[in-house]
């Protein structure tokens, strides 16, 4: 994949539009190749699940090698003209980038502290909407007994409120899966006095004053408003005076499709239903609101 100039936007979108096209050719190829390899390996080893996992094995080696490079060349570039345009639109103060590793501390919570393998972050995002300042990125956290523990979103904002110690409410869902994973020793379970929360919920932390300082009414009720409008599911820690807020999703947000051509209009649409999330947060927990007041 040739380096060309970038100029106008049409001719940015036309040589993004060449290398889509090369990059599915190439894929393609390695499909058919893959294909052809599990026929001729079935007839050698005469089990077609060996053979169909050797030929997936074999192409993804050549995939690794020969296009890997050049789709990560790819994706930048694409994040980069449709993106990060768009973030700065809707956004103050906006930092985008596409394929910076973070500094995980950043992301990482107390509850992810326990024999954790790997953090991966990209799409890094630090902007400013209606005088909160917030970070954005796509997370990926590896355990060590287990390979893939969050893959989603994560989000930290400021917040009106300072906390001496950690509050986490987490999806039963997710915590009855993952809690042997996460870092829960000499945490209290707490219940508050909305039943249908605690039966959406875990609520964790050291002293069960925190949780009631931390779950007014009023929040509470805009948490459950959050779990009905958002996909995945949901983690808040309340720490400092930080919002943290993780969506496992099990996606990659704003990632291209190389098997599709790109479309100005369509990308624009589905980015920014995909930002709006970002904004649905903010203001859905008035976390652009002085609500709260600032322990001295």
């Amino acid at each position: 994949m040739k380096k060309k100039k970038k100029t106008k936007s049409k001719e940015t979108l036309e040589y993004l539009e060449k290398n889509r096209k090369i990059l599915k050719d190439n894929h393609t190829k390695i499909l058919i190749v893959m294909s052809i390899l599990s026929i001729i390996l079935g007839i050698i080893f005469k089990d077609l699940k060996i053979a169909i996992m050797l030929a997936i094995c074999i192409c993804v080696f050549i995939g690794d090698t020969c296009l890997n490079k050049y789709t990560k060349e790819y994706t930048k570039e694409y994040k980069d003209f449709f993106i990060s345009e768009i973030f700065k639109r809707m956004f103050q103060n906006v930092t985008y980038k596409s394929d910076e590793k973070i500094n995980n501390k950043i992301f990482s919570i107390k509850l992810f502290s326990k024999n954790i393998s790997e953090i991966t972050t990209n799409d890094h995002i630090s902007a400013q909407h209606k005088n909160i300042n917030f970070d954005f990125a796509d997370m990926r956290i590896y355990h060590n007994d287990e390979p893939l523990i969050f893959m989603g979103q994560w989000y930290v904002f400021d917040f009106h409120k300072h906390f001496k110690e950690d509050v986490t409410i987490i999806s039963k869902k997710y915590y009855e899966k993952n809690k042997e994973y996460l870092t829960i020793d000499n945490l209290n379970i707490v219940e508050v006095e909305d039943v249908v929360f605690n039966e959406i919920f875990t609520i964790l932390t050291k002293k069960d004053i925190n949780a009631f300082y931390a779950l007014t009414p009023q929040i509470i009720e805009k948490i459950k408003l959050l779990e009905n409008n958002t996909k995945g599911n949901l983690i808040l820690n309340f720490t400092k005076n930080k919002l943290h807020v993780g969506l496992n999703t099990c996606t990659d947000k704003f990632e291209p499709n190389i098997y599709k051509e790109n479309d100005i209009l369509e990308i624009e649409n589905q980015t920014i239903k995909e930002i709006t999330i970002m904004i649905d947060l903010i203001e859905s927990l008035d976390l652009n609101k002085n609500i709260f007041r600032k322990e001295d």
